[in-house]
C-alpha cells in the first residue's frame, strides 16, 4: 500500500504491519522496513554486505526461492527437500502457490563427491545428482509421527543387493540376504529412502541411497546424504507421501530439474 508517497506493507484485511526496522519475511517474501516503519519499494538496499533488490511492491525473492519456483519437479508435489553441497534446505508449497522455505541446515554425502545420477557407479561413494521421489520413511525408532509411511526396522530387515527382482527393494527374511542388514546401521535411526535407481533398476548404479542420521565424527557417507539426527526428526516432522528431493553441485543446477 502507498500512502502519501510512502509504501506500507499491509495484511489481507487492508491493516498496516507494524515492525522495527529491519529484514522481516512475511507471505512467502522478504521486506525491508525503515526506522519511520515504512517499506522499501523500487529499491536497491544494501544490508550488511549484501545488496537486495525490492519490487515496486517491497518483495524480494531469494535465488534458490526462485530456483526451487521454476523446477519441473514443483509441479509434481508440494515438498521439496533441496541438497545444494553441503546445504539443506525444505521448501513447502503454500495455498497461494508460492513456495515457502521451512528449513535451512547442514547436511553430509558421499566421500567421492556428486556425479550425475545416470553415470553414478555402485560403490563408488557417489551421491547421485537429480531429482527423486522419497518414497518411505523408516528407522531403528518408532514413528516420530511423519506424514510419510514410516517402517519399523526389525532383526529380519534388509534392503537387497541380489541380482534379481528384489534388487534395491527393502525386504525381510530369516536368512541373510545380500545388501544392508538395516539393524546393524546406527545411521538408520531415522531414515527415508531417495527414490534412485528405480523403474527399472540397473544393478551397475546402485542402490540402498538414503536420507538418514550423519554418523559420528564425519558428514561422508557411502553415497547417502546426511542430517543431524536433530535435524532428521524435524524434517520428518513435515514430510509427507508424495515428497521430492533435489540433489545438485550449485543453485544454477536447479533448474534443470
Amino acid at each position: 500500500m502507498v500512502r502519501d508517497g510512502l509504501a506500507y506493507l499491509t495484511d489481507g484485511s487492508g491493516s498496516v504491519i507494524s515492525h522495527e526496522a529491519g529484514l522481516y519475511d512475511w507471505d512467502g517474501y522478504t521486506y525491508y522496513f525503515r526506522e519511520d516503519g515504512t517499506v522499501a519499494a523500487d529499491k536497491v538496499v544494501s544490508i550488511a554486505g549484501s545488496d537486495y533488490r525490492f519490487d515496486e511492491q517491497g518483495r524480494w525473492m531469494s535465488p534458490l526461492r526462485a530456483a526451487v519456483e521454476a523446477t519441473e519437479t514443483a509441479k509434481k508435489t508440494d515438498q521439496i527437500v533441496l541438497a545444494v553441497d553441503h546445504e539443506l534446505t525444505f521448501w513447502e508449497k503454500a495455498e497461494d502457490g508460492s513456495w515457502r522455505l521451512r528449513m535451512d541446515v547442514c547436511c553430509g554425502y558421499g566421500g567421492n563427491g556428486l556425479v550425475e545420477a545416470d553415470s553414478r557407479i555402485m560403490g563408488t561413494r557417489t551421491t547421485p545428482i537429480g531429482s527423486f521421489p522419497l518414497t518411505l520413511a523408516f528407522g531403528l525408532g518408532p514413528d516420530p509421527g511423519t506424514g510419510m509411511t514410516y517402517r519399523q526396522i526389525t532383526e529380519n530387515s534388509y534392503w537387497s543387493s541380489e541380482d534379481n527382482d528384489t534388487y534395491n527393494t527393502w525386504v525381510e527374511s530369516d536368512t541373510p540376504v545380500s545388501g544392508e542388514h538395516l539393524i546393524d546401521y546406527y545411521q538408520y535411526k531415522y531414515a527415508v529412502n531417495i527414490g534412485f535407481n528405480l523403474d527399472p533398476p540397473d544393478h551397475g548404479r546402485g542402490c540402498a541411497i538414503f536420507l538418514h542420521c550423519k554418523s559420528t565424527g564425519t558428514w561422508n557417507t557411502a553415497g547417502c546424504v546426511s542430517l543431524t539426527e536433530e535435524d532428521m526428526l524435524e524434517l520428518l516432522l513435515y514430510l509427507r507421501d508424495g515428497a521430492y528431493m533435489i540433489i545438485v553441485k550449485d543453485i544454477e543446477s536447479i533448474s534443470v530439474y
